[in-house]
């Protein structure tokens, strides 16, 4: 008596390339997904602060320029901004800090200590 194979020798090789196509598709295409999703998936920092250092930088009552940059990171663009700030230390308990940038035209001020403004 003969016993006659379940499954034909080519559905066998069907299913093996099959198992081994999805395997070799799902070791290429997971990574590949995690790398153009991830992106959009990491956590900003919150950068609304800026540490301006020791109040011994700033001498009381002239302004001081302060420069800083950030740089911010949408997706693989990578941008980095130059920003300038004036500090004016008054007294030994308050300080104001403004934007160097005019609110009439948006160009940038300087401060010109010989004319005092």
């Amino acid at each position: 008596m003969t016993h006659k194979p379940d499954i034909s020798r080519r559905d066998f090789i069907k299913s093996v390339t099959v198992f081994i196509g999805s395997l070799i598709g799902a070791g290429i295409g997971l990574p590949s997904i995690f790398y153009l999703l991830s992106p959009s998936l990491e956590k900003t920092e919150d950068d609304s602060f800026v540490d301006l250092g020791s109040l011994e930088k700033y001498p009381i009552g002239i302004p001081t320029r302060f420069e800083f940059t950030r740089t911010k990171v949408n997706g693989w663009e990578r941008t980095a901004t130059n920003y300038g700030l004036f500090v004016l230390h008054e007294s030994e308990s308050e300080v104001r800090v403004f934007s160097d940038i005019c609110t009439h035209l948006g160009c940038r001020v300087t401060w010109h200590p010989d004319q005092g403004h």
